[in-house]
């Protein structure tokens, strides 16, 4: 009996298998009479040929070019680059230009005068660090040419981290705090001064022997094999800012004033009555007081350490 009924559940099990096999197949066929249905529809390639050929081709304009001077004389100032002028990219190409070779002028006096470096013999086992010149044209916000600018750099990759140099961050203003600043003049109605301190980096001190190559065009007829040893920080190097920043925050705290813990480009300085407010974006600064011959002060002193440049309204906000 035990084995008649294990007999015809495997008989069952059998017939309900072939059953779903069944189906499936029926399925597939139908799947695959639908496909080759399909494929067929699709089948005569030269009737879409036909059809692209018969398509009518569009043709390709090129974008207008627009030439209004009276619109690029006044938004020429929020274009990257210059629009008429060029600005070159290497000595070779600035050679033989009045304009650019005064800028580099310029730029060797204010060197030779803050006392930048020092010709020497090159020491053994030294790789100096190159240098270039960068021009760039500064423009008035109309868009008008002010000045050709030339400024010679450091190429501070050429760095090693130990040997020139170590830590190399430097902090600027937060945009908060540059809130706060107009915020509090508008506030009060305390007047606004802007400064702009000229070659700030090349008054920061090293704490490292830098040497760097002579600069191209001015390479000394006597010593044409010595190499520059820098005795202030220099514009490329990798702790340029980060010496500035030093040598700014001693200066501002030597005088009074304290700076603010959560953002260190901020110095704030109250004696009684006063409150003189000094914020630092890099080589510019925000000045704003209740006693405008305390501010007059203080830019008297700045003046005597360094070249500063007043501004009689806030033009580095973007």
């Amino acid at each position: 009996m035990v084995t008649d009924q294990k007999g015809a559940k495997n008989s069952t099990l059998n017939i309900m298998e072939l059953d779903i096999t069944n189906n499936l197949s029926e399925k597939q066929g139908e799947r695959g009479s639908s496909s080759t249905q399909h494929s067929e529809l699709q089948r005569p390639e030269e009737s879409t040929d036909a059809t692209r050929s018969e398509r009518p081709q569009r043709t390709i304009v090129k974008p207008a070019c627009y030439k209004d001077e009276n619109f690029i004389s006044t938004y020429s100032c929020f274009f990257a680059g210059p629009i008429d002028d060029e600005e070159p990219h290497t000595f070779e190409e600035a050679k033989g230009n009045k304009e650019w070779e005064l800028a580099m002028d310029d730029e060797m006096k204010a060197l030779e005068k803050n006392q930048t470096w020092s010709l020497a013999s090159k020491p053994k086992d030294v790789q100096p660090v190159s240098c270039k010149w960068v021009y760039k044209i500064k423009r008035k916000a109309d868009g008008s040419v002010e000045r050709h600018k030339a400024r010679l750099v450091a190429r501070g990759f050429s760095q090693k981290y130990g040997e020139d140099y170590e830590e190399t961050f430097s902090p600027v203003a937060k945009m908060i705090s540059v809130h706060m600043v107009l915020a509090l003049a508008a506030l009060h109605d305390w007047k606004l001064w802007q400064l702009d301190v000229k070659n700030a980096f090349l008054y920061g001190e090293l704490d490292k022997d830098i040497y760097m190559e002579q600069p191209p065009g001015y390479v000394s007829n006597s010593h044409p094999n010595y190499v520059c040893k820098l005795k202030k920080a220099f514009y490329g190097l990798k702790q340029a800012s980060r010496a500035w920043y030093g040598k700014i925050s001693q200066y501002l705290q030597f005088c009074g004033y304290q700076a603010s813990n959560s953002d260190p480009s901020l110095f704030v300085k109250k004696q009684g009555s006063l409150h003189l407010v000094v914020l630092l974006y890099v080589d510019d600064m925000i000045i704003t007081s209740n006693d405008e011959m305390e501010v007059d002060k203080l830019q008297d002193e700045l003046a005597i350490r360094c070249d500063i440049k007043k501004w009689s309204y806030i033009t580095f906000l973007g």
